[in-house]
């Protein structure tokens, strides 16, 4: 099993070992649930896995989700975001000005 597989089991347990009061919290580092948020993202996460994550940490999760789609939104509505071809052609024009 891979070194994440193996933090993110470990972290599971330590959080549920918390939920049930058989320990202390244990807060890891925010690598950790950056891991945790790649997996979700790319891989996603199996019905076991999703049930084993503390519901605190799914809401931190998607409160995070949150807030990069308000900045995003943000930014389209400041003009700050152009498509593709737009942003390439004033690269372009921006190369072609240096020279």
């Amino acid at each position: 099993m891979s070194t994440f597989g193996e933090n993110l089991i470990q972290s599971l347990n330590e959080a549920l070992a918390h939920t049930k009061g058989e320990g202390p919290a244990i807060v890891h580092a925010p690598a950790e649930h950056r891991r945790l948020l790649e997996k979700w993202i790319y891989e996603g996460l199996s019905d076991e896995e999703r049930d084993r994550i503390p519901p605190e940490l799914l809401d931190r999760l998607r409160a995070h989700f949150r807030e990069l789609a308000d900045a995003a939104s943000e930014e389209v509505g400041d003009g700050a975001v152009a498509d593709g071809p737009t942003a390439m052609q004033r690269l372009r024009e921006r190369i072609e000005a240096q020279t």
